[in-house]
């Protein structure tokens, strides 16, 4: 993926998620900026859509950063992208359960994340929570020394007794309807 995307010799940040006040995409933008200071050859991956993409890509070239972001869109193959990454970026302002997160521990991404989001989101030990109020340079550093670690080994075990295995979701689902059409058969 990165050969495709022409980013095989750079710093790659990552994150996906809509473009929504929520997912704090301006401040996204300013730790990018505080990391092309000390990363030069630092490159923002935002995979997504939403209402305030366009209020982004403005910023992104008030800032200078228009060779330092990709704005790829929705995509099919995250796990792909997830796999370019060097770390995971996710400084939302509040979230449920985030998917993408979720995801990014199954790859073994480095995740960077804001200590407003659930703390049941972190499965492994690939999740660093930072407090959301620190400023960008802050941000920066953090995100520059978790990318310094090697990808989180063997994360299978954790997400799948977090129950984020399919296989088992499947057997269990399977089990669910067959017992509700037998009951229904019962009844009949």
């Amino acid at each position: 993926m990165k050969k495709k995307l022409n980013i095989e010799n750079n710093f790659v940040i990552g994150h996906v998620g809509r473009f929504d006040v929520q997912k704090n995409h301006n401040s996204i933008i300013d730790i990018l900026f505080s990391i092309t200071k000390v990363r030069e050859d630092a490159v923002l991956l935002l995979v997504g859509d939403g209402p305030l993409k366009e209020e982004i890509e403005k910023k992104v070239d008030e800032l200078g950063l228009s060779e330092n972001v990709m704005f790829l869109g929705v995509q099919p193959d995250i796990a792909a992208l997830l796999s370019s990454m060097d770390v995971f970026l996710f400084p939302s302002l509040y979230e449920g359960l985030p998917v993408t997160l979720i995801e990014a521990q199954a790859n073994g991404l480095p995740c960077v994340v804001s200590d407003t989001v659930t703390s049941e989101s972190k499965i492994t030990d690939c999740v660093n929570f930072f407090p959301l109020n620190e400023p960008s340079e802050k941000w920066a550093e953090k995100v520059v020394e978790s990318a310094k670690k090697e990808h989180c080994p063997n994360t299978y075990s954790s997400i799948a007794s977090a129950g984020y295995d399919i296989e088992s979701n499947a057997h269990w689902l399977e089990s669910f309807y067959l017992k509700a059409a037998h009951e229904k058969e019962k009844k009949e």
